[in-house]
């Protein structure tokens, strides 16, 4: 019915050395930064509105109206954007019709 897949050997190589306890360490932590993110959307809505607002390790690590200037500042910080949790917070809440 299937047929094994063969990749590429640089792509085994890669699987190979890939740390999967970092990234389990990593996962968990992103997944508390969003409850961070989520849990401060308020008063972010109070004190920056209509900005963007990242969060890493739990604290706000750059804010900004503009995404890519933001995140071009936590280059410019060494903070890895790829475990950074980003959220565009606009002034009025964003309002569900279920």
């Amino acid at each position: 019915m299937g047929k094994d897949i063969e990749f590429p050997q640089e792509y085994e190589d890669a699987i190979a050395s890939l740390d999967w306890e970092q990234m389990r360490i990593d996962l968990e932590q992103f997944g508390r930064d969003s409850d961070y993110l989520i849990s401060i959307g308020n008063r972010m809505r109070k004190e920056h509105p209509d900005c963007w607002v990242a969060v890493y390790q739990e604290k706000v690590v750059g804010v900004g109206p503009d995404l890519k200037e933001m995140l071009a500042g936590l280059d410019a910080r060494g903070i890895p954007k790829a475990n950074v949790a980003v959220r565009y917070i606009s002034k009025e809440p964003m309002r569900l019709i279920v």
